[in-house]
């Protein structure tokens, strides 16, 4: 029979503070009165003020460990009946001698369970309730690996420690059974796709070799000539002989160097994101925004389910969310345009990488507008991949918000369905809509005209699609050509059906 729910007050003592704080909350949701100690030393002053129902506490710490700690807690008379769970991993025997010997009632080993957690607190409260003063036990000497140990543990400890040890055993065990059944599987799976994947690689390596001898021909033909000609560049340019200037070092008129912008839709939907959801309509505080993007979301998916799905997004002409991209548009352009560079000409501002988004969200880690660790940025000034759905037309007055004509240029990708163009009358809408974007001052819009399942069936099956060529960001390649993460994210763009 279930053992009725027993709440209490818990002293947490770990030296983790976001450990600490995920602890805190988790027992407060289950009526828990919790309060936090940092390290042993500290958590004997809360003692001296007020005795809580049971002690929860890591094992390493500085200034004083958990085993130090339950020692002098079982020392004092007033404490000793204070039940004290030790959290630690436990691996070995010793480790539960070391428990025995400071008199710890209970362990729960790391990572720990949240259900097993909350159960084993249960059961210590119940315990303690049902069988009021516990007689004190005399000590036990043992010797174990060489080291003498003087057990103070009476038999119910001993017997709650040893039966944590059992059920702590039997879980790791499942889990490992678990992992092995998990891993058999996955080996088969493997073993297939690597013997489909030889056969393929065989036939793309002779194709490369074929081609990079090729390209080596070109290159040889061509490197003495081309550096001969940026040798005498300076030559065919007015400026420079006016000037008596290379054109590396300033003769040109135009002498601009240009930073790039990257991920314009990913920063927008970060800064509406903690707009809207801390400080417009404070659904979360920032120490659980923090705190879910430490753990990626991780026991966090509601948050990343309301962040993703119920907040206002760059690309679909939200002035709310727009706000952002021109504020932030406004910001770069004002740091860099007009600063000197080294060859005396002047920085300004591009919003057109090509890969780069790439790059830069697999070192960047999750962010609050719903997005998990190293996921792309978006690419340009296109909306991050999929969050655009109100149509092409929406993501055109979305982007045309900022002011295109103050860049050296920008870059926006949209993909559209095969079926689309099914109609007599779609040619004549893009069209339309290609000109309504450069009436806007728009600067440089490109698509794909590809189907999503088509991308993953070619990356299944890339011997079916080695003529596939796609849009990247400025300039198109094949399909087969490109690194996964990029495959990914071509596909993960929002694919319009309708004008």
């Amino acid at each position: 029979m279930a053992l009725p729910d027993t709440a209490g007050e818990i002293l947490v003592v770990e030296d983790d503070r976001l450990q600490a704080t995920l602890l805190k909350r988790l027992l407060e949701r289950h009526g828990h009165a919790v309060r936090l100690a940092t390290n042993g030393d500290e958590a004997l002053g809360c003692l001296r003020e007020r005795l809580p129902d049971l002690v929860l506490s890591d094992i390493v710490m500085p200034v004083m460990d958990g085993y130090e700690l339950c020692r002098r807690i079982k020392a004092e008379s007033a404490w000793h009946q204070l039940p004290v769970i030790l959290v630690t991993a436990l691996t070995d025997a010793q480790n539960i001698l070391f428990g025995l010997e400071c008199g710890a009632d209970n362990f729960i080993s790391k990572p720990f369970d949240r259900e097993q957690l909350l159960a084993r607190i249960r059961d210590m409260l119940e315990s303690r309730r049902l069988a009021g003063e516990p007689p004190r036990a005399g000590n036990v000497e043992v010797v174990y690996g060489g080291q003498r140990l003087q057990l103070s543990s009476d038999r119910v400890q001993i017997l709650n420690l040893l039966l944590s040890s059992f059920d702590s055993a039997i879980r790791q065990n499942r889990e490992l059974l678990k992992t092995k059944r998990e891993l058999e599987e996955l080996t088969a799976t493997l073993e297939k796709k690597a013997e489909d994947r030889a056969k393929i690689l065989s036939e793309e390596i002779a194709q490369r070799r074929l081609k990079d001898r090729f390209l080596s021909h070109v290159s040889h033909e061509l490197r003495t000539p081309v550096a001969a000609v940026y040798q005498f560049l300076s030559l065919l340019l007015e400026d420079c002989i006016a000037s008596g200037k290379d054109y590396n070092a300033g003769g040109a008129r135009y002498n601009t160097t240009y930073i790039q912008g990257v991920g314009l839709g990913s920063i927008t939907d970060i800064l509406t994101s903690v707009r809207f959801n801390i400080y417009d309509r404070r659904r979360f505080s920032w120490d659980e925004m923090l705190t879910a993007l430490h753990n990626n979301f991780e026991g966090a998916e509601e948050m990343q389910y309301e962040l993703i799905y119920h907040t206002p997004k760059y690309g679909n002409d939200d002035d709310y969310a727009d706000a952002q991209a021109v504020a932030v548009f406004e910001m770069f352009h004002d740091a860099v345009t007009g600063r000197p560079t080294p060859r005396g000409g002047i920085h300004r501002i591009n919003m057109l990488p090509t890969t780069s988004h790439v790059y830069f969200g697999n070192v960047t880690g999750a962010t609050p507008d719903g997005r998990k660790a190293s996921v792309p940025l978006s690419e340009g000034i296109s909306p991050f991949q999929g969050v655009d759905s109100q149509g092409p037309t929406a993501v055109l007055k979305s982007a045309s918000k900022i002011d295109h004509l103050r860049t050296g240029g920008t870059l926006l990708n949209q993909k559209f369905s095969p079926e689309f163009f099914e109609d007599e009358g779609s040619y004549q809408k893009l069209t339309a809509l290609i000109r309504s974007y450069f009436s806007l001052n728009g600067h440089h819009i490109q698509f794909n005209v590809v189907s999503a399942d088509t991308l993953r069936n070619a990356q299944k099956h890339p011997e079916q699609y080695r003529d596939l060529i796609v849009r990247v960001a400025g300039y198109s390649d094949y399909f087969n050509d490109l690194g996964e993460d990029l495959q990914n994210e071509i596909i993960r763009r929002t694919e319009h059906g309708d004008y």
